[in-house]
């Protein structure tokens, strides 16, 4: 353990002081820092005379009192509490409302419990550092989304205490911190097998919001594979992909430009589950029957629209719930381990979800 001092990033903006930024000053790692301090091992003479000038320049104190031995799920913990930062445009209001993601905050809010720890949630929209910051009352940080630039401020805060990026976009292209995501690669071509497997050979993919990268890489990936195999793709856009403009009138257009089309498609992966809901429903309002007259695949395996087709079609699931639950498991890993060396990149493998048909097939078998 140690004691963290006030130090100064601004001239208007103060936060605790840790061994992080200790070793940030000298030049060496978390870890060493930590040894040096706890002198559980011997560092060598030039490290130990860097993290020297670090301490004093930084008027950083180690505490001369040390607390007693914790309960091993508990060591490192000393706030019982975790901060969740959201950078960017989404609010925490935003991330509950978002398709799929409720069940990652689930699951992070079950795991944390489990521990006796409690979740924060904060945001920063443009880099300004979060007023529930201010008092340091947490032992970690999870850190969802990004900002480009990322303020120096929101870095020297996340360098405060152990940190986990997780989801999906980060602004950590030096691989600083910890990261947990979803594969999101795979994800095209996934869906490509599965159409493929079931005799679709003239394709399209369906993407209501071009400016999505989640999206966008999930399509490129279908169509590269598609085409591999010497397979048809088409690609359907609306013209004006705003997310302010409801997803049903964005598919109206797009299956207005397919039935107009010169190509019959028998197979098509919609990116996200919340469109293909829109998707299915247009087709059978056109008197094309999901699942009979065209298969369809889509994408994050979110209960509150899958739940509303009928026969269900196949989906994939990026496993949110076992990203929030690794990202947690992460953290409080570095938490209790602070003189562990080295970063991890964990990245989480989607899974196929079969068509209702598929799995009452199965079970016949």
């Amino acid at each position: 353990m140690w004691r963290r001092t006030l130090c100064p990033f601004s001239n208007d903006w103060r936060l605790d002081m840790s061994i992080y930024d200790v070793a940030r000053e000298a030049g060496v790692s978390a870890a060493t820092v930590s040894r040096f301090i706890n002198k559980s091992v011997n560092v060598v003479p030039e490290k130990a005379e860097l993290i020297r000038s670090a301490m004093k320049k930084l008027k950083y104190e180690p505490a001369m009192i040390r607390p007693g031995p914790r309960p091993r799920n508990r060591q490192g913990i000393v706030h019982k509490q975790v901060l969740l930062l959201s950078l960017g445009k989404f609010g925490v209001l935003d991330l509950y409302n978002m398709p799929a993601l409720p069940k990652m905050l689930n699951e992070i809010q079950l795991v944390l419990h489990s521990t006796g720890l409690n979740l924060v949630l904060a945001q920063s929209v443009d880099g300004t550092i979060p007023s529930i910051t201010s008092a340091r009352n947490f032992d970690g940080i999870l850190v969802f989304g990004k900002l480009d630039p990322m303020p120096e401020k929101i870095m020297a805060l996340l360098r405060s205490a152990p940190s986990v990026w997780f989801f999906r976009e980060h602004s950590d292209p030096d691989g600083i911190f910890d990261h947990v995501f979803y594969d999101n690669k795979k994800i095209g071509g996934m869906a490509f097998s599965y159409l493929h497997g079931k005799g679709c050979r003239n394709l399209a993919v369906i993407v209501t919001e071009k400016e999505h990268s989640a999206f966008s890489l999930r399509s490129e990936a279908f169509v590269s594979a598609a085409r591999e195999m010497g397979c048809l793709v088409d690609v359907f856009q609306p013209a004006d992909s705003n997310p302010g403009i409801p997803i049903a009138r964005k598919v109206d257009e797009i299956l207005g430009k397919m039935m107009n089309g010169r190509r019959r498609h028998d197979g098509i992966f919609v990116t996200s589950d919340d469109s293909m809901l829109a998707v299915f429903n247009s087709f059978r309002n056109r008197g094309i029957e999901p699942e009979q007259d065209i298969k369809f695949i889509g994408c994050n395996n979110d209960p509150q629209f899958m739940g509303q087709m009928s026969p269900r079609p196949a989906t994939i699931d990026i496993r949110l719930d076992v990203i929030g639950r690794k990202a947690v498991e992460l953290l409080l890993q570095r938490i209790r381990n602070p003189e562990e060396d080295g970063t991890v990149e964990v990245f989480i493998k989607p899974l196929l979800v079969p068509a209702e048909k598929d799995e009452e097939q199965l079970k016949v078998s």
